[in-house]
């Protein structure tokens, strides 16, 4: 009797059709000749964005935009540009917070419901802190609505945009070189 490994039976026949299955330069060619030319790109800032951090977001998405060749985004996305800035501002004052507090009380707080023990002392039980809880799901929407604006490297290539920039990336190494130094 001889031992097989794995499952008995015949192997699958699998025919995989490379034109079909394989994104090459022809399809990204193709998807540049029909991306959408927006009219307007003005990209205003909402009123009821007050969050200064959410200001300073809003105002480098805005210059990331002008910026970028075939822009993806237009004004109709203004919305979702709103919930990404608002929800680095979540992220970003959760984060400081659960940074100021002290090691040993940033995980877990202290809460009570109500019960006492046999001394007639309030009985005290640790829960996860909310400010973790805060701080994951504005993470979330942000890497939600980065995805849907071009915002990171998977989006761009999805949409098929050769570059994000129109300008030269900075080369960090190069400009620390090529700085003036005060003697």
């Amino acid at each position: 009797m001889t031992s097989r490994k794995g499952i008995g039976g015949r192997k699958p026949n699998i025919i995989v059709d490379n034109k079909v299955s394989r994104i090459n330069s022809k399809v990204v060619q193709i998807r540049q000749d029909f991306r959408p030319i927006y009219q307007s790109q003005e990209f205003k800032m909402p009123e009821d964005i007050t969050d200064p951090m959410a200001i300073d977001k809003w105002k480098w998405m805005v210059e990331v935009f002008k910026g970028t060749r075939n822009c993806p985004a237009s004004d109709a996305d203004i919305d979702w540009m709103k919930i990404y800035c608002n929800s680095y501002a979540d992220y970003m004052k959760a984060d400081q917070k659960i940074r100021e507090l002290d090691v040993t009380k940033s995980f877990y707080v202290p809460y009570t419901t109500g019960a006492t023990d046999s001394d007639g002392n309030l009985v005290y039980l640790l829960k996860k802190n909310p400010l973790y809880e805060i701080r994951r799901e504005a993470f979330a929407t942000m890497q939600r609505m980065a995805e849907q604006l071009g915002l990171n490297p998977m989006a761009r290539a999805e949409h098929g945009l050769k570059s994000a920039n129109a300008y030269k990336p900075t080369d960090d190494l190069e400009a620390i070189q090529n700085r003036e130094v005060d003697e």
